[in-house]
């Protein structure tokens, strides 16, 4: 599975450099900030940061055949989103 951190701006900053993030699962706690925050996210953003974050599927396989870069920037926008919620900086 995909990571994701709610630490530092550093650490939000270098959530989607590429699409070879860390792996790993996500912790009890990342998983209820993640559920709640999903809520603020557009459909798309929330099933682009499912497929991503909880089943585990690179951006290649989120894009099937359309631009790679607009699923990154979709799942950096909702990531985005939600670290506004928790933190109140954009």
């Amino acid at each position: 599975m995909n990571t994701i951190s709610f630490g530092s701006s550093e650490d939000f900053e270098d959530l989607l450099p590429d699409d070879s993030l860390l792996d790993g699962s996500l912790s009890m706690e990342e998983m209820t900030i993640l559920a709640e925050g999903l809520k603020v996210c557009t459909p798309i953003q929330r099933e682009r940061i499912i497929k991503y974050f909880i089943t585990g599927m690179n951006l290649k396989e989120i894009a099937n055949g359309n631009n790679i870069s607009a699923i990154k920037e979709s799942i950096y926008a909702g990531i985005k989103r939600i670290k506004k919620i928790y933190t109140g900086n954009p």
